[in-house]
Formats: structure tokens, C-alpha cells, sequence
């Protein structure tokens, strides 16, 4: 009775949250299966309290599923930190061999932190565009503006200090 009562409502609110329609079905699944084992605990069908317990258990179902595809894709992701690294390595040397400035901006980008080489190598050296960059970091792209703006200012404080220090570029 209750699966019939509840089952459309159930699978509509865990596609909303989800926004996969196999994920909400296997959420779905569950939650089932959940209120199965706890059917002790669900009174009146039609009660607010058993419309909320089923609910809670759904939203938790969904949560579940979102933190084990996060961690799916963490581990599947090609791009993990250490790779995004050596990717900076080696794009921050062929920058540096291929620009006109050589190793003297080489040296400047080397005193940059790794996570601004990092987001610097992403958007110059690899030109990969904002939305890319937000979603790998899984930032949003305001975030990227924001964290560019403050690699490039750091970069740009780096520079002035050296030229302050009289190093000829």
C-alpha cells in the first residue's frame, strides 16, 4: 500500500534532486528496501509522520548516492592532483621555453603557489575555458574568476618585486 501510495511522488522528488533517472531509480530501490526492514516504525500511511520518515529516508537514499558518485568520479577523474601537477611541470616548461621572456618568467611562476601554477598552467598553458576549470575543481565559475584574478595579481606583485630588485627582464 504504501509503495503504490508513494512510489511517483518518491521517484519525481529523487530524479529532481539526483537529475539521473537510473540514480533515482536505484535510490528508490532502496528506500524501499529501508522502510521494509523498519516497517515497524511506519504507522498511518496517511500520517505526516510516516509521509516525513519516508521522505527523510528518500533524501537520505539520494545523499547517499550523490556522495558515492563523487567519490566514483574522484577515483575515475584522469585529472587527480598529482597528474594536474606534472600537466603543470611540463606545461610551465614548455611556457617558459617557447616565451619570449624565457626563463625569467619560468623563475616568476616557480614562486607562485602550486594550486595558482596549477590554475594558471589549466587556463593558459592547457586553454582550457572557465566552465572547464570550475567543473574539475567543482567550483563554480565565479570561483575561477576569482581565484585567476588573484594568480595573475600574485604573478603580477612577483614581477614588480623582481624589477624593483633590479633583475633586467
Amino acid at each position: 500500500m504504501i509503495f503504490r501510495q508513494y512510489e511517483r511522488k518518491l521517484l519525481s522528488f529523487l530524479y529532481k534532486t539526483l537529475g539521473d533517472k537510473k540514480a533515482a531509480e536505484d535510490a528508490l530501490q532502496e528506500t524501499f528496501v529501508q522502510l521494509c526492514k523498519n516497517a515497524d516504525k511506519i504507522g498511518d500511511p496517511d500520517s505526516v509522520a510516516t509521509k516525513n520518515y519516508i521522505y527523510r529516508i528518500a533524501e537520505n537514499k539520494a545523499i547517499d548516492s550523490l556522495r558515492k558518485k563523487n567519490r566514483t568520479e574522484a577515483v575515475t577523474n584522469p585529472y587527480d592532483e598529482n597528474v594536474i601537477t606534472m600537466i603543470g611541470e611540463l606545461e610551465s616548461r614548455r611556457i617558459t621555453a617557447s616565451a619570449p621572456l624565457g626563463e625569467w618568467i619560468g623563475e616568476c611562476l616557480q614562486e607562485l603557489s602550486r594550486d595558482d601554477q596549477d590554475i594558471l598552467v589549466l587556463k593558459y598553458g592547457l586553454e582550457w575555458d572557465d566552465i572547464g576549470i570550475a567543473k574539475f575543481y567543482g567550483i563554480s565559475h565565479d570561483a575561477v574568476r576569482q581565484r585567476l584574478s588573484r594568480a595573475r595579481r600574485r604573478t603580477a606583485a612577483i614581477i614588480e618585486e623582481k624589477r624593483k630588485e633590479g633583475l633586467e627582464i
